[in-house]
């Protein structure tokens, strides 16, 4: 029986849909044979660890992820402390030289500074300390916290390879932030454990050109914390002018046998004492802080002092520090006049050392159980 013109149209229709399939199959079967040629995507939070169990912390990833990176990192740390593991852990590169990780490094295409910092930042965590260095620049510059200068690429591996024997740990790390004022320069906070055994809370700034970061400056997160270090550092070199410059005018001293003295010539004369009647005044731990922020704080060591008359006595020195009204530098005005600024300045405002214990025949005892 001879096909209607109605039933003609339905089978052209569906002759066309055959087609249509056919060709959207094929589509699709090459798309798979693509994707097998293409490399894995990569996971997600490269560089955090989330355990494979679902548990609370992983609520807590998912939820807050800075805070929750941070509370890994910290847990990491503890862990690495406990366990008797080898200083620097052996990677996937110990064979090859910083020069191999360099060569390696520079075949990429220049990194944006955030990423340069935050594979910085994974290397450390895995103690990969060559690869880390290979993301510096060969003439690159360290700024330490104590403002020593290390230079030079190959210069900076020897010396976080020794910190780290030596027990320096980073106990938290915050995100790399750009500067808004200069795109290739970048900061966080960090909360370290130096090798002193002292903890800090520091800020570091990067400065990243070409995929390289050039300088990496480490500074106190609080002034009033530099201003201890600075005169922990000119009394064991005996600059008694440099440390008097960090004190206030009306400074008050009290030494561990009960002795005081007020002023800034009154310390200067304390000074110059104590060069006469003791042999040994040394730090025997670094300043570490008991409270501090943004306007001040109280910072406490160990001292041990050695008297000429034989006494030797372990002391616990505690300094305050505040901000203090200092006149500044002058300004130059364009009409050619200068004008006196005056400004709010770190100084230390007391001294106190605390006797703690005490020599008596060749024995240590606590000064609560003899007198002094």
């Amino acid at each position: 029986m001879p096909a209607t013109s109605q039933q003609a149209s339905c089978y052209s229709c569906f002759s066309f849909l055959d087609e249509a399939r056919t060709r959207r199959g094929n589509a699709i079967a090459k798309e798979l044979v693509a994707l097998k040629d293409e490399p894995p995507l990569p996971a997600p939070y490269s560089g955090t660890s989330v355990p494979e169990k679902f548990t609370e912390k992983r609520v807590e990833f998912a939820l807050e992820p800075r805070k929750a990176q941070v509370t890994f990192e910290d847990e990491k740390v503890k862990k690495a402390d406990k366990a008797d593991e080898p200083d620097i852990q052996q990677s996937s590169n110990s064979r090859w030289t910083l020069t191999d990780l360099v060569r390696r490094e520079s075949s990429r295409e220049a990194m944006d500074g955030e990423v340069v910092l935050s594979n910085y930042a994974d290397y450390r965590r895995q103690k990969d300390f060559a690869s880390a260095c290979s993301l510096f620049s060969e003439d690159c510059i360290w700024s330490t916290l104590h403002e020593d200068i290390i230079s030079g690429r190959e210069a900076l591996l020897d010396w976080m390879e020794n910190e780290h024997r030596e027990g320096r740990r980073n106990r938290a790390e915050q995100p790399w932030i750009r500067w808004e004022t200069n795109p290739n320069m970048f900061w966080r906070e960090c909360k370290v454990t130096f090798p002193s055994k002292a903890t800090h809370e520091i800020m570091q700034t990067a400065t990243v050109q070409n995929g390289l970061i050039t300088r990496m400056v480490v500074e106190p997160k609080y002034p009033a914390l530099r201003c201890a270090i600075r005169f922990a550092q000119e009394r064991a070199s005996t600059n008694d002018e440099f440390a008097l410059d960090l004190m206030a005018e009306d400074v008050k001293w009290i030494t561990w046998d009960g002795f005081r003295c007020k002023g800034k010539e009154g310390v200067r004369k304390l000074f110059r004492d104590q060069k006469g009647r003791e042999v040994k005044r040394e730090g025997t731990t670094e300043f570490e802080a008991a409270q501090v922020n943004e306007v001040g704080g109280v910072f406490t060591r160990d001292l041990l002092i050695e008297r000429v008359d034989g006494i030797k006595v372990k002391t616990i020195q505690q300094v305050y520090v505040m901000g203090v009204l200092t006149e500044m530098d002058p300004v130059k005005l364009p009409n050619g006049e200068t004008k006196t600024l005056w400004g709010m300045v770190p100084k230390i405002v007391e001294v106190r050392v605390l006797a703690s214990e005490e020599m008596v025949d060749g024995k240590w005892v606590k000064c609560g159980t003899t007198t002094l």
